[in-house]
C-alpha cells in the first residue's frame, strides 16, 4: 500500500503533516510539509522559486525571503544545515532538488537496519496511520459495501497510486499487464504527459510529452506500443508510441494519421477487423481500416474516413479484449445515458442498459463478460444481456475514469475530492458584481441554488456523509435541512410555489413537492412518467411547467398538482423554461431549433427573442422584467452575462477562471447573484482491490 515516501532516513507521511525518523515523530507545519512533498514527487529535479512559489501558494504572491524561510524551515526539519547538502541541494541561479533517495513507503517494508527495532515499537501506530491515510489522503473518503453476486470489495483495500500536483486521469494497464500509465497536465507549464510506471514501489515517470491536448491513448493488444489522440486547436493526430528499452519512456513513430479538425474523444484498434475506431468530437463514429504492424503508420486518406451509420451522441469507447465488440457510452440532451454494444463483424447495434442518470466512465472487465460503469459516484456492472449489479462501491468524491484488470484483481480510477461551494455576488454601485465568499458557507458540497421570490431564503442541494439533500438559508447563520428520505437528489433541479412555502423538485424521474409549513412532502407525477423540474406557473399556481419526453420527443408539459391532469405546452422541442411574473408569457429554450422563444400564454403566439440560444452553451438562466440573467460558456469558461430585451444586447457581469457551474440564481431586487462553483480541481489515480467471484 503507497501511503508515503521514504525519503533518506526519513518517513514522510503527508496526510498526518508528520515526518518519521528512527524512534522520533515531528509533526511540522503544512507549508513544509508541501514543500517536501513537492521535492518529493519530483526527485533530482530542479525547482526554480516560481514552481515553488506556485506550488505552494498558487495565485498568492509572495516575496524570494518568504521561499529562503521554507526551504530553511525544511533543512532544519531535516537535519540538512550544513553543505554539501544531503537532502535539499541548492542550484545556483535556477533554484533546489531534492538529491536523497525517494521510494514509496509502505506499512510492511523495512528502511534501515537500524529502524527494525523502532518499527517494531510502532506496529500499532502504523496500523492507525494507515487506517487513517486511506480514509483521509488528499480528503478522500469512500463507503464501501457488498451486495449480492455483485463486483466484491477486498477488505476495502484502497491505495493511491500517485498523487502528482494538478489532475492525473485515464489510467490504463498494457495489455500484457506489465506497465501502468496515465495522463498528467501540468498547470505550471502547461504540458500533457503520459506518465509510466513499471513497478509497484517506482514513482511514475514522465515517458511522453507535449504541448497538445491529449484526449485519449490506446494500448495496442500483444504490443509494446499505443496509440494516442492529441488535437492543437486545429487538428487532430493519431500517432504511435513505441516503449523504448530500458522500458523508460515512449519514441514516437516519424508520422501520423489525421483524424480532422475536432479532438477525438475515444479511440481504439480492433484486431478483428483491422480497423481504427475513433469518436469526433461531434460524437459521431468514425472507422478506418489500419496496419498497425506497419510501422510509421501509413497516410490515411480522410476521404476514404468512415463514418458508422445510425450511431451518434457517443461520449466514449470501450473495445473488448478479443476486439469484436465495441461498448459505447451514449449521452442524450436530457441528461440520460445508455450503453449500446456494437458488433464490429456484423455491423449490428443493441441498447444494453439505460439510465435516467449520467454515465461518464466505461470499462470492460477482461473475460468480456461485463461492463464497469460509474453512475452519479457509485461503481456498478452490467452484463451483456443487460442485468445490472451493484459493484459495492460508493465514493463522497467524483469518480472519472475507471479501467478494470481481472487479473490483478484491481480497479483504477480517477477521483477529486473538489467540491461545489455557494459563493455570493454582490452589485456595486458603478455596475458590475463583487464577489464575496460567504461566511455561512460550510464544508458540504454544495449547489444548484435558488432563491425565494420574497429574497429572504436561498434554498440548495447539499451533499453530507455521502447523502445528498436539499438545505435552506434563511438568515447568514443557520442552515436549515429538509427531511427527505430514500429520495436520489443528486440531478435535482429546486423552484419556489408563488407563495413561497413550497418547493418543487425531481428524484430519479417523478416530480415531487415540499411544504415548508407541514415538513412533508408528495409525489405530483406517476411513475410511469419522466419529469423534470421547469419552473411553477404565477397565473395558474396549481400548475407546474415539467419537461418529459411522454410523445417520443423532449417537450415542456404542464401537470396540476391536485388533480395529476396533463396537457403539453410546446411542439419542437424544449429544455428549460421561466414564466413572466405577470402570468402573460412563458420563455423558453428550444433544442430543435436553437433560441429562446416567447410564447403568448392566451394566444399561443410564438416569437423568437434571442437567436442561437442552446442547452449547450446557456447552461442556466433567470428572467426579470425586461431581459435574462444566464451563464454562458465560452471555450469551457462560464461567465454571468445580463441580456436586455429591449437594447438586444449583452452585457458580462461577472467573467472567471476556469470552473465548473453547478447552477446559479438572482434576487428578485438583481442586487445578489448566488452561485455553485467547483474550482482548483485537482485528479488522482486510485485503485482498489475487487473480488470477481459471483459474476
Amino acid at each position: 500500500m503507497s501511503h508515503g515516501f521514504q525519503i533518506g532516513d526519513y518517513i514522510l507521511v503527508p496526510s498526518l503533516n508528520q515526518l518519521h525518523h528512527i524512534d522520533q515523530v515531528y509533526t511540522l507545519e503544512p507549508k513544509v510539509i508541501d514543500l517536501l512533498l513537492f521535492f518529493a514527487h519530483q526527485p533530482n529535479i530542479i525547482a526554480s522559486r516560481e514552481e515553488i512559489r506556485h506550488a505552494i501558494w498558487g495565485k498568492t504572491l509572495v516575496s524570494d525571503h518568504a521561499i529562503n524561510r521554507l526551504v530553511s524551515q525544511l533543512r532544519k526539519a531535516l537535519s540538512d544545515n550544513k553543505q554539501p547538502y544531503q537532502y535539499i541541494e541548492t542550484v545556483a541561479k535556477r533554484g533546489y532538488r531534492l538529491v536523497a533517495n525517494v521510494t514509496l513507503a509502505t506499512e510492511k517494508k523495512r528502511y534501515q537496519k537500524g529502524h527494525n527495532k523502532a518499527l517494531r515499537q510502532h506496529k500499532y501506530l502504523w496500523i492507525i496511520i494507515t487506517i487513517i491515510t486511506m480514509c483521509t489522503v488528499y480528503g478522500f473518503k469512500d463507503e464501501l459495501f457488498s451486495s449480492g453476486s455483485a463486483l466484491k470489495i477486498n477488505g476495502g483495500t484502497i491505495k493511491q497510486i500517485s498523487a502528482i500536483p494538478g489532475r492525473e486521469w485515464l489510467p490504463k494497464y498494457s495489455s500484457n499487464g506489465q506497465w501502468l500509465t496515465f495522463l498528467h497536465f501540468d498547470k505550471v507549464t502547461k504540458r500533457f504527459h503520459i506518465m509510466l510506471k513499471t513497478d509497484e514501489q517506482e514513482l511514475a515517470k514522465s515517458a511522453y510529452t507535449t504541448q497538445k491536448r491529449i484526449s485519449d491513448y490506446y494500448w495496442l493488444p500483444h504490443q509494446d506500443r499505443l496509440i494516442v489522440a492529441t488535437f492543437d486547436g486545429e487538428h487532430c493526430l493519431i500517432e504511435q508510441l513505441e516503449i523504448s528499452k530500458p522500458y523508460s519512456a515512449f519514441d514516437t513513430t516519424a508520422f501520423g494519421i489525421p483524424c480532422g479538425n475536432t479532438a477525438a474523444r475515444s479511440i481504439a484498434w480492433s484486431q478483428a477487423d483491422d480497423k481504427l475506431y475513433w469518436i469526433a468530437d461531434s460524437g459521431e463514429l468514425h472507422q478506418q481500416k489500419i496496419d498497425t504492424h506497419q510501422l510509421p503508420f501509413t497516410s490515411l486518406d480522410l476521404a476514404a474516413v468512415e463514418k458508422v451509420p445510425l450511431v451518434n451522441n457517443i461520449y466514449q469507447l470501450v473495445l473488448s479484449l478479443n476486439g469484436k465488440h465495441l461498448a459505447l457510452l451514449k449521452h442524450h440532451q436530457w441528461e440520460r445515458s445508455a450503453i449500446e454494444l456494437y458488433n464490429v463483424e456484423n455491423n449490428q447495434l443493441q441498447t444494453i442498459y439505460k439510465s435516467q442518470s449520467l454515465i461518464h466512465a466505461l470499462s470492460w472487465d477482461n473475460a468480456g463478460e461485463h461492463l464497469v460503469f460509474v453512475e452519479g459516484n457509485s461503481i456498478n456492472t452490467v452484463t451483456l444481456q443487460g442485468e445490472l449489479n451493484v459493484a459495492g462501491f460508493n465514493s463522497e468524491n467524483d469518480i472519472y475514469n475507471i479501467h478494470y484488470n481481472a487479473e490483478r484483481a484491481e480497479l483504477l480510477y480517477a477521483s477529486s475530492n473538489a467540491k461545489y461551494q455557494l459563493i455570493k455576488l454582490t452589485k456595486q454601485t458603478g455596475g458590475g458584481y463583487h464577489e464575496k465568499r460567504p461566511q455561512w458557507r460550510s464544508q458540504m458540497n454544495e449547489r444548484n441554488p435558488v432563491y425565494s421570490h420574497d429574497g429572504e431564503s436561498l434554498a440548495f442541494i447539499s451533499q453530507r456523509a455521502g447523502q445528498y439533500g436539499i438545505a435552506i438559508k434563511q438568515d447568514d447563520s443557520s442552515v436549515r435541512q429538509l427531511k427527505l428520505h430514500d429520495l436520489d437528489l443528486s440531478q435535482t433541479l429546486i423552484r419556489w410555489s408563488p407563495d413561497d412555502q413550497k418547493l418543487l423538485f425531481h428524484s430519479e424521474k417523478s416530480l415531487f413537492i415540499y411544504s415548508l409549513v407541514t415538513d412533508k412532502y408528495k409525489k405530483v407525477t406517476a411513475d410511469n412518467i419522466y419529469a423534470d423540474v421547469v419552473a411553477w406557473s404565477y397565473r395558474m399556481p396549481e400548475n407546474i411547467y415539467f419537461r418529459s419526453d411522454l410523445d417520443g420527443q423532449m417537450n415542456i408539459w404542464l401537470v396540476n398538482i391536485y388533480s395529476g391532469n396533463i396537457s403539453k405546452l410546446t411542439e419542437k422541442g424544449g429544455f428549460s423554461g421561466h414564466e413572466s411574473e405577470d402570468g402573460q408569457y412563458f420563455y423558453y429554450g428550444k433544442e430543435v431549433e436553437d433560441g429562446l422563444w416567447r410564447l403568448n400564454l392566451t394566444t399561443n403566439e410564438e416569437v423568437l427573442v434571442l437567436k442561437g440560444f442552446s442547452r449547450e452553451n446557456h447552461l442556466s438562466w433567470y428572467l426579470v422584467d425586461q431581459g435574462i440573467y444566464y451563464l454562458y460558456s465560452r471555450e469551457h469558461v462560464p461567465s454571468i452575462y445580463y441580456y436586455s430585451f429591449d437594447s438586444k444586447s449583452e452585457q458580462l457581469l461577472w467573467p472567471y477562471k476556469p470552473w465548473t457551474h453547478g447552477g446559479f440564481t438572482i434576487s428578485s431586487d438583481q442586487k445578489n447573484i448566488v452561485l455553485g462553483l467547483k474550482e482548483q480541481i485537482e485528479w488522482n489515480i486510485m485503485s482498489i482491490g475487487v473480488n470477481k467471484s459471483g459474476w
